[in-house]
């Protein structure tokens, strides 16, 4: 029980990092495209 408690804890860090690392790539897609455009 604990163990699948551990691992589901794991597994929600993990799709938070990968969202969180997603949000960073198109903010860094739109500054270049803005730095780009000027």
């Amino acid at each position: 029980m604990r163990k699948g408690f551990a691992i589901a804890k794991e597994t929600g860090e993990i799709k938070a990092a990968n969202r969180k690392l997603k949000a960073a790539k198109k903010l860094d897609k739109e500054l270049n495209i803005k730095s780009l455009q000027q």
